[in-house]
């Protein structure tokens, strides 16, 4: 499944969303606020947003992180409030995050990993918006690895070797409805993932949680529960509970305190007493393992 979308912000002046729909547009990702200059709200936002919603564009939102994280959380947390999205909730970290600072790799990673975190404690699907070059050389991989990443790579033949679930292929997409940013076009992307039914399953990003489906015969009189123990493991740990009828949904370190038939481990922290294990290298390799698993289950 492959989507195609566009990120903006006030340098896309206000487009017409129903044309840019209408012509090819899936998805839009809004910048929603910078932390140049001591932070600011997009002038855009929320005419944007607004405008998505009424032309029937899902939509996503991204900080352009100057590592003031505190003050970008605060003004993001704002924004939040009364919407909802179909998209994740991305920091946006490269070189210009460094104005004024000295480049430090510790710094970069704490700011991500405190603003990723904070939004899922909320409920908030989060990722990183990056480049190759800067993830390798500026971010602890060990420490940004539970978080979805949209990779930007303009060239031919990405060469980024981890897992991502979006990929901004160029600044210069072109789509009736959407202003250039004066670069020679829109920032492009393609998404890999099925973001909007993550959302709406799970109950995440201002989504209330779906009734689950019905399973298939082999799912009657089964006992189920699905643990996790990481907050980067509930999105997904959410998706898979929503799949099987009656499943229970259970934070723990340690489920042989339950009396259930069939425990399963979604995410790689090692929980006790669990009858099988759902992981993968990353937080998108888990995710199409928990898809894999809940086909097979309600077959």
């Amino acid at each position: 499944m492959r989507k195609i979308g566009v990120d903006v912000s006030r340098y896309n002046g206000r487009p017409n969303w129903a044309t840019a729909k209408a012509n090819g547009v899936q998805f839009a990702i809004l910048r929603a606020v910078s932390g140049a200059n001591g932070v600011y709200v997009d002038s855009t936002f929320e005419y944007n947003y607004a405008e998505c919603k009424k032309a029937g564009v899902p939509v996503g939102l991204y900080v352009a992180s100057y590592l003031n994280v505190e003050k970008e959380i605060a003004a993001t947390e704002k924004l939040l409030k009364g919407k909802k999205f179909e998209y994740p909730i991305y920091y946006d970290i490269e070189d210009f995050s460094f104005t004024g600072r000295s480049k430090n790799r510790q710094t970069a990673t704490n700011a991500v990993v405190r603003f990723c975190k904070h939004f899922e404690r909320l409920g908030y699907y989060v990722g990183i918006y990056s480049n190759k070059y800067f993830i390798d050389q500026w971010l602890d991989k060990s420490q940004i690895k539970d978080f979805d990443i949209w990779i930007a790579d303009w060239r031919k033949g990405i060469d980024y070797s981890k897992s991502f679930g979006m990929h901004q292929f160029t600044n210069r997409g072109r789509f009736t409805g959407i202003p250039s940013t004066g670069e020679g076009g829109v920032d492009t992307n393609y998404s890999y993932i099925d973001y909007p039914e993550i959302m709406k399953n799970a109950g995440l990003n201002g989504y209330a949680k779906s009734q689950p489906k019905s399973g298939g015969d082999n799912m009657k009189n089964k006992n189920i529960v699905i643990a996790y123990w990481n907050d980067g493991d509930l999105a997904n740990a959410q998706a898979l509970s929503n799949s099987l009828p009656g499943a229970a949904l259970v934070r723990t370190k340690d489920a042989s305190i339950y009396k259930e038939d069939y425990v399963i481990q979604v995410g790689g922290f090692d929980i006790k007493g669990s009858s099988r294990k759902v992981f993968g290298r990353n937080r998108v390799a888990t995710l199409e393992e928990v898809t894999r698993i809940a086909k097979e289950l309600t077959k």
